[in-house]
């Protein structure tokens, strides 16, 4: 099977078979070929396959697309990760270390009452928010601090890129760790482009296009191919 690439996309199935795409990818036919599923009928033949979805990442996105259900922050720098590390450990009230409300005069110098834990601190010590790292090597990759796993992560990785929490609603019977694993491996894909559009196109027997089904803003490859699969 190959696409034939001018100012019209054509795959041509391996039987000899040609079909105009009513929606192609110049920049990827392989992505094209790799998931095309052909299915004759009666009536004449369904191709259903993948594009990348160029425009299917904005920034805008990210509350509802990756991050539901959890408070996140994702850091640009050094001073930023310096900062995050203080706010997870310094005091609610006051930002000041807990060492730093030892006795009646550390407190009125720094003008605080006491010392009073983060709320990000609880959430961390029970498993319900995750700080996590950043490799980046050409493309990046998040996961929760310490598995991103790289040879070269002594040069690439970022070990304070960021913290997700999760919702005070989400019940005991969530595995919170593999929910932030999972939720991290989205962002990575969504960081580095791996969207889809699901395409369905519909032909006659004369191969000529009778209808075209669309689903935009798939994340991750092997998500974007399992939904092919599942709507056929």
């Amino acid at each position: 099977m190959q696409v034939k690439t001018s100012t019209t996309h054509t795959v041509v199935l391996d039987d000899g078979r040609e079909f105009a795409l009513p929606i192609s990818d110049p920049y990827d036919n392989n992505t094209i070929t790799d998931t095309m599923i052909v299915t004759d009928h009666t009536n004449g033949t369904t191709l259903s396959y993948l594009v990348t979805d160029e425009i299917g990442r904005d920034w805008s996105d990210l509350d509802d697309e990756v991050f539901s259900g959890w408070e996140y922050m994702v850091l640009d720098s050094q001073r930023d990760a310096d900062e995050l590390s203080d706010k997870v450990s310094g005091c609610d009230s006051c930002g000041y270390a807990p060492s730093d409300h030892d006795s009646e005069e550390d407190l009125d110098y720094i003008g605080c009452e006491g010392y009073v834990k983060p709320r990000w601190r609880d959430k961390l010590e029970a498993g319900r928010a995750f700080l996590f790292e950043k490799y980046e090597h050409g493309q990046v990759r998040y996961a929760l601090q310490g598995e991103a796993s790289m040879v070269d992560r002594q040069w690439d990785v970022s070990a304070v890129a960021g913290i997700i929490v999760a919702d005070d609603d989400w019940g005991a019977d969530v595995d919170m760790k593999e929910m932030a694993r999972s939720t991290l491996q989205t962002f990575t894909d969504w960081c580095n482009g791996e969207i889809y559009a699901v395409i369905r196109a519909h032909y006659d027997n004369d191969g000529n296009i009778t209808d075209v089904d669309t689903c935009w803003g798939y994340i991750g490859y092997e998500n974007a191919l399992a939904c092919l699969k599942e709507d056929l």
